[in-house]
């Protein structure tokens, strides 16, 4: 049986225990966003600009309540739930709920695409494939849709629907928050993969959406880039 527990992370270098010594090395994604997202008790200025800039309604005047660092969200078993990065907890200027799910790149991947990821040794694996329909039905897509997009990207967006629905909160938002200069391979599987809400148009450091409403519950999303030279400033 696997066993989670709960810390307050007072400053960034308390984060190391939570994403593992493995991942904690500087300029990695692990590292950044511990320092970009865990400086101060708000969330990041540059992150709030581009939110703002937005001029969506539903999202002015955003304030952070709390946040969970590798926040497990359990999908179809209790096994291999989805780790959202940061996960916000956050209410609007209408003081309406508002959730945040972050997920952070350096280069690292978005993980296997979906036609390989179901496939264990030449043979697609039953558990696996419930797993697929299971997301396929929280995104409202069908599985063959998925087959070219990486799986990451499906069981994350779907991490959020779900906190979505136990929070009931009307305004909601997947974040790529991205560092670096080498951002292209994951910005394309990306763009790919916002092709099947029929996204048409796209730009970093934009908020857009909302991509999916279920019951009333808005679901926007963005990719932010911070480059190396803007790096150097943890508060932005």
């Amino acid at each position: 049986m696997q066993k989670f527990g709960i810390k307050k992370l007072p400053n960034p270098e308390s984060w190391k225990d939570v994403v593992t010594e493995k991942n904690w090395k500087k300029g990695r994604s692990a590292y950044l966003t511990a320092h970009h997202w865990g400086s101060k008790n708000k969330i990041p200025k540059f992150i709030t600009k581009v939110i703002n800039d937005s001029k969506i309604d539903s999202l002015m005047g955003l304030k952070g309540q709390f946040c969970i660092v590798e926040k497990p969200t359990f999908l179809d078993t209790y096994k291999a739930p989805s780790f959202t990065d940061v996960f916000v907890y956050a209410i609007n200027k209408n003081e309406d709920k508002v959730l945040l799910g972050v997920e952070a790149k350096v280069d690292e991947s978005f993980g296997s695409v979906v036609k390989n990821w179901v496939n264990v040794k030449g043979e697609r694996k039953p558990s696996r494939i419930n797993r697929l329909e299971f997301l396929c039905e929280k995104l409202q897509l069908s599985a063959t849709q998925t087959f070219d997009i990486r799986y990451q990207l499906l069981h994350r967006f779907a991490a959020l629907i779900i906190e979505s629905e136990k929070e009931n909160s009307s305004t909601n938002i997947l974040l790529i928050h991205s560092f670096g200069d080498n951002e292209r391979k994951n910005l394309d599987d990306f763009k790919r993969f916002l092709t099947l809400f029929n996204v048409k148009e796209f730009g970093v450091n934009k908020i857009f959406g909302p991509i999916l409403n279920i019951n009333g519950r808005d679901f926007y999303t963005g990719w932010i880039n911070q480059k190396t030279s803007q790096q150097h400033n943890k508060a932005n």
